[in-house]
């Protein structure tokens, strides 16, 4: 449900918890990472399981984004139906189906938004089998993209995946568009060095890019030198990779650790913490989510901010689709 608000009032009349997102620092992302692919010359996807919202669908379309990515049918159908598709842009449903209804409804998007607009992932023989029938019947071809895994769904790289192609190709009721892959878990020693390598590259990334997206939290717990409590906790934000970072007027600050409980953000500072003592009871401060994807999720809006000031506010599209 879209919430009516006066557009213009400033950040600190936003009823708290309230997810933002930065105006500025989301089109200078979006830039950085369009030109970015352009000197590399690949392709840009956005997973749209990330912010779930039709408003960001189209910005980073227009920007130009082949198409777009989203996990489930249910996300991808709400997405679709709020006409984010255009020109020659398309949607790839990263997972499988295993179930014909569900297959009847990714053909029948395709009938009713137009041949290869929507795009399946699979991984077996049987499942290419059952979206060709179904193509078939409806007098058109599915596209389709062969997931090779790296520990999760998907074909055996290698020799299995040249097999599916082959059995695709072979398929009247289908049109083979590629391959992909996402790597899943792999042994612990494995992940060790790999995790580093990731916490590495992180931060590399980070000088990059802007955090955009923060949640706005309110101090209503103030008495003690050590700490101060916040109004939003693990129902407003996901803490999948970690503990949320602290921003105060726009800049990260230093604190001890976050912890979040069911409704309550508690930061703790050292002794004698400076910036402990400029925080005060009412303030407001803004947490930056470790996990985007499942925070946005549990919201029902974005409120869209510049310069201080409200600009908009996005409805989360696609919020809850998980089927």
């Amino acid at each position: 449900m879209l919430i009516v608000l006066s557009i213009g009032r400033p950040i600190e009349e936003i009823e708290t918890p309230a997810l933002l997102l930065d105006l500025d620092k989301f089109q200078w992302n979006i830039e950085k990472m369009f030109e970015f692919a352009r000197k590399a010359k690949v392709n840009v996807r956005p997973h749209s399981k990330t912010f779930k919202a039709a408003a960001i669908c189209n910005r980073l379309l227009e920007a130009g984004a082949v198409g777009l990515m989203a996990q489930k049918l249910g996300e991808a159908e709400a997405l679709l139906h709020a006409g984010v598709l255009y020109g020659d842009k398309n949607m790839l449903v990263g997972q499988e189906f295993a179930d014909p209804a569900k297959v009847e409804r990714v053909v029948g998007l395709n009938v009713a938004m137009g041949e290869g607009k929507v795009l399946t992932s699979i991984e077996n023989a049987e499942e290419a089998e059952l979206l060709s029938e179904a193509a078939l019947r409806w007098g058109v071809k599915q596209h389709v993209i062969i997931e090779m895994t790296h520990g999760r769904c998907g074909t055996e790289p290698n020799i299995p995946t040249v097999d599916l192609a082959k059995k695709v190709v072979s398929l009247k009721g289908l049109e083979f568009r590629g391959i992909y892959g996402y790597e899943g878990p792999v042994e612990r020693e494995v992940a060790l060095q790999r995790n580093k390598v990731t916490v590495e590259t992180a931060n590399m990334i980070r000088v990059y890019f802007k955090s955009s997206l923060s949640v706005l939290t309110q101090i209503i717990g103030g008495n003690f030198p050590n700490r101060v409590v916040t109004d939003a906790g693990q129902k407003v934000m996901s803490s999948g990779f970690g503990p949320p970072l602290v921003r105060m007027d726009g800049e990260i600050i230093e604190c001890e650790r976050v912890v979040l409980s069911e409704e309550h953000g508690t930061v703790y500072f050292k002794e004698g913490s400076e910036v402990r003592k400029r925080l005060k009871w009412g303030q407001k401060i803004e947490f930056i989510p470790s996990h985007c994807c499942t925070t946005v999720n549990q919201h029902d809006n974005i409120f869209v901010v510049k310069n201080g000031r409200l600009a908009a506010v996005w409805p989360i599209t696609a919020r809850g689709r998980y089927y």
